[in-house]
């Protein structure tokens, strides 16, 4: 079953979606920007964490984009801590693996 959207569709206004891309055309509420977009280019959109990404950053005033701008920061943060837990157990899980199947030192004596 896919997820349903985040909280960084609730500022957005989709204008188009293509069938065999599952790309969503859209469009900015507060700055009228139309872009393509998924939730990251939303959300970089919004941040402008990696101007060099592509996507134009919000225009809209500060007073009225700060609510969003945090929400955006805390939509960012949840997401690298979830990505740095999963890491985590992996390498957890790796290293398990690796301890589990070592070769014996008297081998061969």
């Amino acid at each position: 079953m896919p997820r349903g959207k985040g909280k960084e569709w609730d500022h957005l206004t989709i204008i188009e979606l293509k069938d065999r891309t599952h790309q969503h055309k859209v469009e900015c509420q507060y700055c009228k920007h139309v872009f393509v977009a998924g939730a990251s280019r939303i959300r970089e959109h919004f941040l402008h964490i990696y101007p060099t990404c592509g996507v134009a950053k919000c225009t809209a005033d500060e007073e009225v984009l700060q609510p969003v701008l945090d929400e955006m920061r805390a939509i960012d943060a949840q997401n690298k801590a979830a990505a740095a837990a999963a890491a985590a157990a992996a390498a957890a899980a790796q290293r398990q693996l690796f301890l589990g199947i070592q070769i014996p030192r008297n081998l061969g004596k």
